[in-house]
């Protein structure tokens, strides 16, 4: 019972120490912004300023930051999900982190 412990524990510390290798990188906010300046801006209000989107059914980043619930994580699956008013886009993952990261900024 004893080493199995040890194993586990053992297990449990290497994967500790091995775990910052493997987790997901942070995006960056300004190359989000830039990124929602150029793909977003064409139907979405981006910037925190911004009065109303180009598109009436296109809400406004900042709205949708301060949506209770709107979490990174459920930013993400929406950048993800096909909408029937929204074109689908082929962003890469550091894409989409970039974009949640900008988000995170109009909270």
């Amino acid at each position: 019972m004893k080493s199995i412990i040890t194993v586990v524990f053992a297990g449990a510390a290497s994967l500790a120490l091995i775990s910052p290798i493997f987790s997901q990188e942070m995006g960056d906010a300004k190359r989000g912004e830039e990124l929602a300046k150029t793909v977003c801006a064409e139907c979405h209000a981006v910037e925190r300023d911004q009065a109303g989107s180009r598109n009436r059914n296109a809400p406004r980043f900042q709205t949708l930051a301060t949506t209770p619930g709107m979490t990174p994580m459920a930013f993400m699956v929406a950048l993800r999900t096909s909408h029937r008013e929204m074109p689908n886009f082929a962003l890469k993952n550091q894409e989409i982190d970039d974009l949640i990261a900008y988000f995170s900024t109009l909270k």
